[in-house]
C-alpha cells in the first residue's frame, strides 16, 4: 500500500531505508496507472516503503526537487535522494532497474 504524504511529513517518511516516492495531481490518468505500477513494484519489492504526494497540493517539496510534470518518482535512501528518478510512465521492470541502482 503507498502511504499518503505532506511537506510537512516528507523528512520524516523519507527518513529511513529505500524509499519510493510518487509524485502525481489528481485528475491524471497516467498517475493513476503509476500507482498501479508502483503497488505491483511493491508487492515484489518488501524492504521498499512505498509513498505519494500530491505535488499540486504540496508545491514545497516539488519546486524543491525540480518537479514539473507528473508522475515523477524518486527513490530515497536514509532521507536523501538518489540518483535513481523517472519522469513520466514506466513499468514494473523500469523500476526495478531503478532500484538496483541504489542497491549496490
Amino acid at each position: 500500500m503507498i502511504e499518503e504524504m505532506t511537506d510537512d511529513t516528507f523528512a520524516k517518511q523519507t527518513a529511513q531505508g529505500i524509499c519510493l516516492v510518487l509524485f502525481y495531481k489528481n485528475p491524471c490518468p497516467y498517475c493513476q496507472t503509476m500507482k498501479g505500477v508502483v503497488e505491483k513494484f511493491g508487492g515484489k519489492s518488501p524492504g521498499v516503503k512505498l509513498l505519494q504526494i500530491n505535488g499540486l497540493e504540496h508545491t514545497k517539496m516539488a519546486a524543491q526537487l525540480g518537479v514539473e510534470r507528473f508522475p515523477d518518482i524518486f527513490f530515497y535512501k536514509d532521507g536523501l535522494p538518489t540518483i535513481a528518478r523517472q519522469k513520466g510512465m514506466t513499468n514494473y521492470q523500469g523500476l526495478m532497474a531503478l532500484l538496483q541502482t541504489i542497491k549496490h
